[in-house]
């Protein structure tokens, strides 16, 4: 679930890439795959995700909840 309004969902995991859209508090993330991008809140995990609004791209792991770690890369 994401964790605060207007947050941006990009085509890759930088704050640098072109974002596609945003989503809001409360919007559930079906995660697809996780990978290491830029750091955001001290958190350098993205995850391509597709959302309950309609839509799919890389969002920052520190604006999911509940935060899920990972072992591999696997994007």
């Amino acid at each position: 679930m994401v964790t605060a309004d207007g947050v941006r969902y990009r085509t890759g995991p930088h704050t640098s890439c072109t974002a596609y859209g945003q989503v809001n508090r409360g919007v559930t993330a079906y995660l697809d795959c996780a990978t290491r991008g830029d750091t955001v809140n001290g958190i350098a995990v993205w995850w391509h995700a597709r959302f309950s609004t309609g839509g799919s791209g890389f969002i920052s792991g520190a604006y999911l909840n509940p935060w899920v770690q990972y072992t591999t890369e696997n994007c």
